[in-house]
């Protein structure tokens, strides 16, 4: 029975088929190869297969997809002149576009004077339990514009120490030939990515860097964030439990999430924001449950009343007053989240006055009314405190030179921060910049100061020679050309700190 089921089946679609052939066909009018090319004159058969290939590529479609009859059919009626490829064509095609890109990549590093910094991040791949790694390149490119691409996404093998993760990314950066053009590497805060950047430090020369890699390592900031909130939070790591088990319990199923809505339309409890469950690991997602959870607290509480047999304990009133005080409370370090994890513009510049605006507010909930948020206050200065004296540095100069800035916005955080001290900090910056100035001056080839004499014809005891000039042209105008100009930057940078700030 199954047989002659499968059999009966088979032939529904050999006739299903051999219908569509024949009404294509029909449609068509009996159409010569010929008459199909002119009237699809336009078509390029290597542009489809291009953009076959993205699609498949950016939707991780399966590669047997283009042996699917209706999707052959389909592209039939889009156009009947393409040719459908093979799976194993398919697969060329991907691998040829990967080796054009990286390649395209590698010349467009070539020609840009650009620095480049680079972002990096292991992760596991939970069914295979290996270790990943993700190269970012973050640059300007020579038209001024913002650009990152990803260099490698690159199995680790174990172990995962130090010399091991060095080599990966060493092997990364010299394949783009970007030894000479790195300014930071910017990794996430652990003893191990400590230990691996001294080893990786070694691989560069030391002229090549700036400030002979003073700004090599950078820490980053978004992650210093996660840090510092999460010590916060295990002040109240016991409500946020009980939060915690109410919204996993009634988001574990789908029959559950479907009685918790019906319950909140009976007790008319309904919001507009659904319950989320929060990744332990990251402070903003436990900030959002906390959010998401707060409006249905009346529900929890009726429902674990009418059934005492689940197990899970609900958060009391004074926890959910808690909640809701640090939900308040944390609000400043969501929208900082939200600014440092912008892609499409620079954020370093952004992240001084975030900082510092953050650290002032520390400073206040050290003398809230509620000794919880007093004792949330002291975990989180005492982490931010460890980070801070690493960081600030750079923060302030990269907020010196966004011009709604300046040195005014450093000095007014500095002096709120370090009081009497606040002089120091600031003179400790500026004497930064002129270092990082200087070290411009030299490798753009710019002498501070003085005149290259021997470029516009003196010292040298010889009379410069003019060429006889064009009617357009006198002989100063050929002077300028040949000249070299004497350039003063550090004069400039301190006319740009001079001028006023812009809005």
């Amino acid at each position: 029975m199954k047989h002659a089921k499968k059999t009966c089946t088979m032939r529904h679609l050999e006739i299903s088929k051999g219908q569509t052939k024949l009404r294509m066909k029909t449609e068509l009018g009996g159409s010569t190869t010929l008459e199909l090319k002119e009237k699809y004159k336009e078509f390029n058969q290597e542009f489809c297969r291009n953009k076959l290939v993205i699609m498949v590529i950016i939707r991780e479609y399966p590669l047997s997809i283009v042996d699917h009859f209706g999707f052959k059919d389909f592209f039939k009626s889009l156009n009947p002149l393409f040719k459908m490829i093979s799976r194993n064509t398919l697969r060329n095609d991907i691998l040829k576009m990967y080796k054009d890109e990286k390649l395209s990549l590698k010349r467009l590093f070539e020609y840009n004077n650009s620095r480049i910094a680079v972002t990096t991040d292991m992760c596991t791949a939970s069914n295979q339990k290996k270790g990943y790694m993700v190269v970012t390149s973050h640059f300007i490119d020579q038209n001024w514009v913002l650009r990152n691409r990803t260099l490698r996404f690159c199995f680790v093998p174990c172990p995962h120490t130090k010399g091991v993760i060095a080599k990966v990314l060493m092997d990364c950066l010299s394949q783009y030939c970007l030894e000479s053009k790195i300014s930071s590497v910017v990794v996430d805060n652990c003893t191990t990515n400590d230990a691996m950047m001294k080893v990786l430090r070694k691989n560069f020369e030391k002229k090549s860097l700036m400030l002979k890699g003073s700004f090599l390592h950078m820490r980053c900031s978004a992650h210093i964030l996660n840090l510092i909130v999460q010590d916060g939070l295990e002040v109240i790591a016991f409500g946020i439990e009980k939060v915690r088990g109410c919204v996993s319990f009634w988001m574990s199923t789908p029959k559950r999430i479907e009685k918790f809505e019906e319950s909140c339309r009976f007790f008319g409890d309904c919001s507009p924001t659904r319950l989320v469950l929060d990744c332990k690991t990251r402070w903003n997602s436990t900030f959002y449950m906390l959010q998401s959870a707060l409006p249905y607290k009346d529900v929890f509480y009726r429902l674990k009343r009418l059934n005492r047999r689940m197990k899970f304990d609900i958060p009391s009133e004074d926890d959910w007053k808690l909640a809701s005080l640090i939900c308040q409370k944390l609000v400043i370090f969501d929208k900082a989240t939200k600014v440092f994890s912008g892609r499409h513009y620079p954020t370093y510049n952004l992240f001084f006055r975030k900082a510092c605006e953050i650290k002032l507010s520390l400073r206040r909930w050290l003398v809230d009314d509620v000794d919880i948020v007093k004792s949330m206050a002291k975990n989180m200065i005492e982490k931010f405190n460890k980070y801070w004296e690493q960081i600030n540095d750079l923060l302030a100069i990269a907020a010196i030179l966004d011009p709604r800035n300046k040195m005014d916005c450093v000095e007014h955080y500095f002096r709120r921060l370090y009081g009497e001290d606040g002089e120091r900090e600031v003179e400790r910056i500026r004497l930064l910049l002129s270092d990082l100035v200087v070290e411009y001056q030299q490798r753009s080839g710019i002498s501070e100061g003085k005149n290259n004499e021997d470029e516009i014809g003196k010292g040298n005891g010889k009379r410069m020679h003019y060429t006889s000039c064009d009617d357009d042209e006198d002989e100063y105008a050929q002077l300028k050309k040949t000249k070299k100009r004497k350039v003063n930057l550090k004069g400039e940078v301190d006319h740009y700190l001079e001028d006023r700030t812009e809005d």
